[in-house]
């Protein structure tokens, strides 16, 4: 086993044996939905845990989550050749067998700054990605809206080494103000921006979209969508050597979605915005894209009537036959924040296994 300088990021080099017998097979014990990125072959026998077989089968890149909670003994990756062999592994490790080929989507992270709005629980897509770039070498600034919420995000954030938390509520310009001004002074410079920050009231998202009130409307473009604007504004001089914007949509800017209501209408605007500002930022070397993710069960999405519903839907007729995973979004906020991306901007990228592209 070869390992690079970076302790989370395993190198495992194929074998003689391996090479010639077409056969490695990865299995994971103690990890939460470990997720295997790519393999060089297409017709090796994969999951969201293993990989099996397949011609040629010499590149695999994994990322491992969280370690299960309670697990009697050390998380670990074992992986057969031809003999049976254990490697230690933890929570935020890339692993790659022979992995040269995509080594550098991840560690180009390594000294940048990346800062993360968002993160409400260890469920919510902004832990996914934050999880992905801590892992790819990011220093993390992760912000929480209010004092209510500051013990439980302290304690999910100060879990990635190295994070730091930061309190900041997006609808208030005073204090995006004051978040950059303390991340001026820690950091310099930002590289990379995740906005992962939507609410409408509950009762706008129940009933029929005709009863929405002019506050409910207010309040959900407020915080859907002008504080992106409101954040890039604070982040562009800071960001001296361009970078990466990231935000957060949904399939109901494009098509009525039953209950989704006042959200889709944001969702909509947030779009637009975000090729408005990949216009005006692009001079400055600022890509902004947005990620439009499935139904996921995250503390925003249980607001929605309807989320099982939603679910079940996506499930059936998508063309993977099942929804997407958080970890999945996370990758791809990974991705967009890494200069693999540098020639993307003002787009929406689909990570919705494949709903949107079928007509019924």
């Amino acid at each position: 086993m070869v390992s690079s300088e970076r302790k989370n990021f395993i190198e495992i080099p194929a074998t003689s044996s391996t090479a010639a017998r077409n056969t490695a097979s990865f299995a994971f014990e103690g990890f939460v939905n470990p997720q295997i990125f790519r393999t060089n072959c297409s017709d090796a026998a994969r999951t969201s845990s293993s990989v099996t077989g397949g011609s040629k089968l010499n590149r695999v890149l994994i990322f491992l989550h969280m370690p299960t909670p309670r697990r009697a003994h050390y998380p670990c990756l074992k992986y057969n050749d031809s003999a049976a062999r254990e490697v230690p592994c933890e929570a935020g490790s890339l692993i790659s067998f022979c992995g040269q080929e995509t080594r550098y989507m991840f560690d180009d992270l390594k000294g940048k700054t990346a800062v993360v709005f968002g993160v409400a629980n260890k469920r919510s897509i902004a832990w996914a990605i934050a999880q992905g770039l801590h892992a790819a070498g990011a220093n993390l600034a992760i912000t929480y809206q209010n004092e209510r919420m500051e013990q439980e995000a302290k304690d999910l954030i100060l879990s990635l080494p190295g994070a730091e938390a930061f309190m900041c509520d997006v609808s208030n310009d005073a204090e995006i103000a004051g978040l950059f001004e303390k991340l001026k002074q820690r950091y310099g410079k930002l590289h990379a921006i995740v906005h992962s920050v939507a609410f409408a009231p509950a009762e706008e998202l129940k009933g029929d979209f005709v009863n929405t009130t002019r506050e409910g409307f207010r309040v959900a473009h407020d915080i859907s969508v002008y504080s992106l604007i409101a954040v890039c504004r604070a982040a562009a001089p800071l960001m001296e050597d361009g970078g990466s914007v990231i935000t957060m949509t949904y399939y109901g800017a494009e098509k009525v979605v039953p209950h989704y209501n006042v959200m889709g209408v944001a969702k909509a605007a947030l779009e637009c915005t975000v090729r408005y500002l990949a216009q005006d930022l692009g001079r400055k070397k600022i890509r902004v894209n947005a990620i439009s993710a499935g139904p996921i069960k995250t503390l925003a999405a249980r607001g929605i009537s309807g989320l099982g519903d939603m679910l079940k839907s996506h499930a059936e007729r998508a063309p993977l036959q099942r929804n997407v995973e958080v970890a999945e979004v996370g990758s791809t906020g990974v991705f967009l924040a890494s200069d693999a991306s540098s020639g993307i901007t003002g787009e929406t990228i689909y990570v919705d296994c494949g709903y949107n592209i079928m007509g019924f």
